[in-house]
């Protein structure tokens, strides 16, 4: 048995009062005479005996009274394994899961308001000197201090369903601040409390980083087994989509039931304008991909949604996406000698492309930024002034492609590809092949051949190659061309957001077939389309707190840490974003403004540079949890002897973390003992008369 407060303990010197009082009270005698004097001697025998075992007994009653009283001021208890009571002074930080899943109804109502209930008697477990910490998934500020009792307690009043979602190991880390924080006060000890759903795909114990000094309660909220159905993500199956031509979105949509569901309804909107309507099935535990077709007819930014029917979990029910169609694409073209005829016919009258010349010692850096696509045509002597302006070109999005000169400068080539980490060429090699392989699986080649099933050497009658400067192999390099000796013809380099597409050949017939084949015209379009979409910006609310801006979709100039506003004209939320160069990027940092799923204009001075598309994050989406038993499990298969998994039940919570954190304590039947012994007190000397003992004399 421990004390709480020991000091406490030397008011047992009390225990003199009593026995001074006994002693010097009983043993007052008093005289009375009598007469018959062996009468006297039976009596006096027989009172003697009992008087003093009645005094005796009263004795015993007073000191036990005032023992247990003392022992209740001094609050005995019998210490767990887990006890924390040593310490002086107590920090309790309470973790309350306010993400969607705890919107589903328990038992005992809505988990969230059960584990508020928790929360609160947790509190009652505790003295108001102890300090409390509340946290939720929001990771406030406010919530990085500590509070005393009452203030914490409206605080957990004060919580209310957040879109933002937590790992197990996140909240650890961010509770272990306040704990550091109190570090120069040696006598203090941490106990916290974890009340949650424990989602399967939450709760992380792998990645959590404790002590010894810390012990964590984990207060699992029943949660009723449910299916759901979500829609994971959608994606179009082509990067760019152009006005008036179909294009395809592909949307997976998952279901976490134990059953199969039919005919699940999907909507699809553009603009508020329904493009698409259908069902689907889903399996059983499993997902689907369902293809929704449409055709855009404007172009600018687009805002679309997709969405399913599905109760009671309605919060993953839809998904926000944008993006961007183009009413011209803009490609230039750097000489090294003459315009090549070939790109000309292709480009040059097609009204969709505004295509530009320029010489190779003409080139202006500051007007790069406009374009979308470069072509590299035979450049003479590329310089490494040009290839770090290309670098930049490819960290904004742009695409390039390079055919060599015919009387290319090997050493003067590799030094202006190694400065755009690409691979090398190697001496010209003359030589008839033909090319052999095509990949078919590359985004240029997708939906381009009608005979799918054909292997890809039966396709079409390729291109034969006379001379040609092989490419070094290298691992960033992706092959779409190959001869039939396994030499590249055409590879694809990525570089920052961009990408840059390496030719073996330069576009004439005297080293190859290509630019007069019937591969060429489709191979340069889809290169070129390529260019020409501006990616979408997708954030997931309570995860991300920046986004990158579209370059060429911004307004003004980089820099000055301007100011947007993202509106969301549906939700009538209007949110100052601040804009911040990171590593020469402009980025839009909103923190956790947004709360509301949906798609969100970025706008500078009431123009739309770009349009972010919110969404919930889908990790709420299982709802598989945790129940103690595996909770139990996991715990000892890890060896975390300070975490223990409470089973709660419907008993009060604050005895039950008293006994569990801090031990059984006595001080209550303290208490009762020292008023059964006043009692009994009381009783002795009423019932039995118990006077001054009486000393007889005779005559």
């Amino acid at each position: 048995m421990s004390f709480l407060f020991p000091g406490f303990l030397l008011a047992l010197a009390a225990l003199s009062i009593p026995i001074l009082i006994h002693l010097f009270n009983f043993r007052k005698f008093k005289k009375v005479w009598f007469t018959n004097v062996g009468f006297l001697r039976e009596v006096k025998l027989d009172t003697q005996s009992r008087s003093r075992l009645k005094y005796l007994l009263v004795l015993a009653c007073r000191i036990l009274t005032i023992t247990f009283i003392v022992l209740a001021f001094a609050r005995p208890f019998i210490p767990s394994a887990s006890s924390t009571t040593h310490a002086a002074r107590k920090i309790v930080s309470v973790y309350i899961d306010n993400s969607f899943s705890m919107e589903s109804i328990g038992t005992n109502g809505q988990l969230l308001d059960e584990a508020k209930r928790k929360a609160h008697e947790i509190a009652g477990a505790y003295t108001a000197g102890d300090r409390f910490q509340l946290l939720t998934n929001d990771f406030e500020v406010r919530h990085q201090r500590l509070v005393n009792k009452e203030e914490f307690e409206s605080m957990v009043d004060e919580v209310k369903t957040s879109a933002s979602v937590r790992k197990t190991s996140e909240v650890i880390a961010r509770i272990k601040d306040v704990k550091q924080s109190e570090e120069k006060n040696a006598d203090v000890s941490h106990i916290i409390c974890l009340l949650s759903d424990f989602q399967k795909t939450t709760t992380d114990f792998s990645e959590m980083r404790t002590d010894s000094t810390e012990n964590i309660y984990l207060v699992p909220v029943a949660s009723p087994k449910q299916a759901n159905i979500y829609i994971d993500t959608c994606y179009f199956t082509s990067p760019f989509i152009q006005i008036n031509s179909p294009a395809t979105l592909l949307v997976r949509i998952r279901n976490t039931s134990e059953e199969d569901v039919q005919n699940i309804p999907v909507k699809f909107t553009v603009n508020g304008v329904q493009k698409s309507l259908g069902s689907v099935d889903a399996p059983a535990k499993g997902t689907v991909l369902d293809t929704l077709n449409f055709t855009a007819a404007a172009g600018g930014w687009q805002q679309a949604e997709v969405s399913v029917t599905d109760y009671p979990v309605t919060f993953d029910d839809k998904y926000f996406l944008s993006f961007f169609i183009s009413d011209r694409l803009n490609i230039l073209e750097v000489d090294g000698t003459n315009p090549n005829r070939y790109l000309d016919a292709l480009f040059g009258h097609d009204e969709y492309f505004t295509f530009d010349h320029t010489p190779e010692n003409r080139i202006d850096y500051s007007s790069l930024g406009k374009y979308q696509l470069i072509i590299l045509n035979e450049l003479k002597s590329p310089s490494s002034g040009l290839a770090q302006e290309l670098n930049r070109f490819f960290e904004k999005g742009g695409s390039v492609i390079l055919f060599p000169n015919a009387d290319a400068d090997i050493a003067t080539y590799n030094n202006f590809l190694n400065a755009l980490n690409a691979p090398p060429y190697n001496s010209p090699v003359t030589a008839e092949e033909r090319i052999a392989l095509l990949e078919t699986g590359s985004v240029l080649f997708r939906d381009v051949f009608d005979n799918k099933s054909a292997s890809k050497n039966e396709i079409m009658d390729l291109p034969v190659v006379k001379k040609y400067f092989p490419l070094s192999e290298k691992i960033n390099e992706e092959v779409i061309l190959r001869l039939q000796n396994r030499s590249s013809v055409l590879s694809q380099v990525n570089s920052g957001r961009g990408k840059l597409f390496l030719s073996a050949v330069p576009l004439n017939p005297d080293f190859s077939g290509l630019p007069v084949h019937a591969l060429f015209v489709p191979l340069m379009h889809r290169i070129a389309l390529l260019s020409s979409g501006i990616q979408p910006v997708n954030a997931v609310i309570g995860r991300d707190q920046q986004a990158e801006i579209n370059s060429s979709a911004k307004s003004g100039t980089v820099g000055g840490e301007r100011v947007y506003h993202l509106i969301n004209k549906a939700e009538s939320v209007d949110i100052i974003a601040q804009e911040k160069v990171l590593a020469g990027k402009p980025m839009v940092v909103f923190q956790n403004q947004i709360n509301k799923a949906g798609n969100y204009e970025l706008q500078d001075e009431e123009k739309t540079v770009s349009v972010i598309s919110f969404n919930y994050n889908r990790a709420e989406s299982d709802l598989a949890c945790l129940n103690n038993n595996e909770l139990d499990n996991i715990i000892a298969s890890k060896g975390m002897a300070n975490i223990t998994a409470m089973k709660t039940g419907n008993e009060n919570l604050s005895v039950i973390m008293q006994h569990t954190s801090e031990g059984v304590h006595l001080w209550k039947w303290c208490i009762i003992l020292a008023l059964v012994f006043l009692a009994t007190e009381i009783l002795l000397i009423r019932l039995f008369h118990i006077k001054p003992a009486v000393k007889t004399i005779s005559k």
